[in-house]
């Protein structure tokens, strides 16, 4: 990692977005491989697909990276805890909260402190994706509504935009798909962080938690951002 010798200050309600490319050279990604903890060698092993088995190597190296910057340690020395859902902390004591997305050849990290944090970012495919079914199955009805409204040349961006903001902030509570995706819903047309509109119905509930798109990505994806609390900065980096 280039883009500081010194890890940069990080709070509570301040957010550290860190953006890397998921590509590599054979020695590169021995390197990165090599990084990694036996239990995470031995999944990589078994992804049959090349480039999957790659992307998930550099992306898991790139997060002890970014973890060993801040903690000040050796990237083979970050361990880790699982939640209930399976949702990833750091093993010691440290309030630092953290969460990984990638999709294709990006990856994002987010890191914050004394608060639970979650990030997704995906890449437009699919141009021909149903996504008024899709939107019928598993969205709030709120959403599909929205998605409805809008002219068909529209909704695969609007659609994104939705699944995004919903698994960052189904991340950020560490209960993942078990919340539902249906229990809450948000907003593909704002731009700021107030993008979760309710949650079970109560727009009371959706306050104690911010949401909001990470508008520095690659044109070809769109990425959101959920904590609790409030958000007052977001810092972007990114690195090779």
């Amino acid at each position: 990692m280039t883009q500081t010798e010194q890890a940069p200050l990080l709070s509570k309600h301040i957010l550290h977005v860190w953006d890397t490319e998921l590509t590599a050279t054979e020695s590169e990604l021995l390197l990165a491989y090599q990084l990694l903890a036996p239990a995470e060698q031995q999944k990589a092993n078994r992804f049959v697909i090349a480039i999957i088995r790659q992307r998930y190597i550099l992306a898991t190296a790139f997060l002890r990276r970014i973890l060993s910057h801040y903690l000040e340690c050796a990237p083979q020395d970050v361990c880790f805890r699982w939640g209930v859902y399976g949702k990833p902390y750091l093993a010691d004591d440290t309030n630092i909260q953290f969460n990984l997305s990638h999709s294709h050849d990006r990856a994002l990290v987010v890191l914050t402190r004394d608060q639970e944090v979650g990030i997704d970012i995906e890449r437009y495919v699919a141009r021909h994706l149903d996504v008024l079914s899709l939107a019928d199955r598993f969205f709030s009805r709120e959403e599909s509504c929205a998605l409805l409204t809008l002219p068909a040349e529209d909704r695969l961006i609007a659609f994104y935009r939705l699944w995004t903001r919903k698994e960052a902030f189904i991340k950020a509570t560490g209960q993942g798909l078990s919340f539902g995706l249906n229990n809450f819903t948000v907003s593909f047309q704002r731009d700021d962080w107030d993008c979760l509109l309710s949650v079970e119905d109560s727009a009371k509930l959706a306050r104690r938690w911010a949401l909001g798109p990470i508008l520095q990505v690659e044109p070809d994806y769109t990425a959101a951002v959920s904590t609790q609390g409030v958000i007052q900065a977001v810092h972007y980096n990114r690195v090779k």
